[in-house]
């Protein structure tokens, strides 16, 4: 059984709870990735690297170091559009095996993360095809998504954090992803367009309700620091 079979085989049955009661990525960052590639291990391989050497070299390690990156992200958003996780789980398997077999082509991949979310994007929708149903974003889960921004990068003490979370918890589920999308994902107003299937001018709008809460919740935290 090749690599990829493994890799996924572990990963679905949770085979590596075993092994000494850690996940898979802690598993390999404890073990293959310091006595194999030191190099991953103290943060001097970047993602453009790590593209680069699956494929090049079909270096496994690296492509199970794109697959810690980007595999739960990407599960979090097929989840919520179809609401259910084992066929996320599947979903999200699926795209990862197919970029493995197509990792030739894995350089030429400009944006990573948008790429996954577009196949993401079209699994979700076939499967909610086969139940005769469509993608709706306004009923959208997401609930599990969690945006959780630097203390350090605001410049704030970690006790508004929770304050700042709790704001865009509460915006409406289209606008909270589509924010997601933009800030934690990376994705530029016309990739989300593109990705969700709606206009440059609706992801504008969404963002625009998202920042001015952001904007407003900011505004008091900075007077309760004057």
């Amino acid at each position: 059984m090749g690599f990829i079979d493994n890799f996924f085989k572990i990963i679905k049955k949770g085979d590596t709870q075993k092994r000494s009661g850690c996940s898979f990525g802690t598993f390999a960052a404890n073990t293959f990735f310091p006595i194999l590639y030191p190099e991953f291990f103290h943060g001097m391989m970047t993602e453009e690297d790590c593209k680069q050497r699956v494929a090049s070299f079909a270096d496994e390690t690296a492509f199970e170091w794109l697959y810690n990156h980007h595999a739960l992200p990407v599960f979090h958003f097929v989840y919520s559009i179809i609401r259910s996780k084992q066929p996320a789980e599947e979903i999200v398997n699926d795209i990862f095996v197919k970029l493995w077999q197509q990792r030739e082509t894995l350089a030429d991949i400009h944006h990573l993360r948008a790429y996954l979310l577009r196949s993401a994007r079209n699994g979700a929708s076939n499967y909610l095809r086969s139940l005769h149903q469509f993608i709706d974003l306004d009923q959208v889960s997401v609930a599990h998504i969690r945006f959780e921004p630097s203390p350090e990068r605001l410049s704030i003490s970690k006790e508004f954090i929770g304050i700042i979370t709790r704001s865009i918890d509460q915006l409406p589920p289209k606008c909270k992803l589509i924010f997601k999308l933009v800030k934690e994902d990376g994705l530029k107003y016309r990739e989300v367009a593109e990705l969700l299937d709606i206009s440059v001018k609706t992801v504008e709008t969404q963002m625009t309700i998202a920042l001015r809460r952001l904007s407003d919740v900011l505004a008091y935290i900075k007077s309760q620091q004057s």
